[in-house]
């Protein structure tokens, strides 16, 4: 056991490589779990970049994946916050309802009907589709703010 006496700042240089280098246990547990979406015969049930994602086949791998996200995240010190985290469901099945994904403490991970995910609203449908309506406001807000100074 080591003592930290000082953190990193966020934002930070390192801060990004030093994270990787905390999280990568998380991210070959999760793996060694053998749950997930595939894609090109690569599992890619985590992506973790400025934002965190789980991808699950079904509502009940999804729990799977929390549990042994939550569980390596207590030994690292970590928890999952129960505001910022949130679950929706894409697939021939999204409108029914699901199941609620539970944390150990008890807590409840909410459904939605969108998310945003580093900028871009991903919504609910029966397959993967983003909404832009609200970079098309910020785009008209902007453009009308700054026309309207230079006239």
């Amino acid at each position: 056991m080591v003592k930290l006496t000082s953190g990193v700042r966020q934002g930070g240089v390192l801060s990004p490589y030093l994270l990787a280098v905390y999280i990568d246990d998380l991210i070959n547990h999760v793996h060694s779990k053998q749950i997930g979406c595939m894609y090109n015969f690569v599992n890619a049930c985590i992506v973790m970049y400025a934002d965190n994602m789980l991808l699950a086949p079904s509502v009940h791998s999804l729990q799977i994946l929390v549990s042994a996200c939550e569980s390596m995240l207590g030994q690292l010190d970590f928890a999952i916050s129960v505001r910022k985290s949130v679950c929706i469901r894409i697939g021939p099945r999204c409108h029914f309802n699901c199941s609620p994904i539970l944390l150990s403490d008890g807590f409840e991970l909410q459904w939605v009907d969108n998310v945003r995910y580093l900028g871009v609203c991903v919504i609910r449908s029966t397959h993967f589709s983003c909404s832009f309506d609200n970079a098309n406001k910020t785009f008209y807000r902007s453009f009308n703010a700054i026309f309207g100074k230079v006239g």
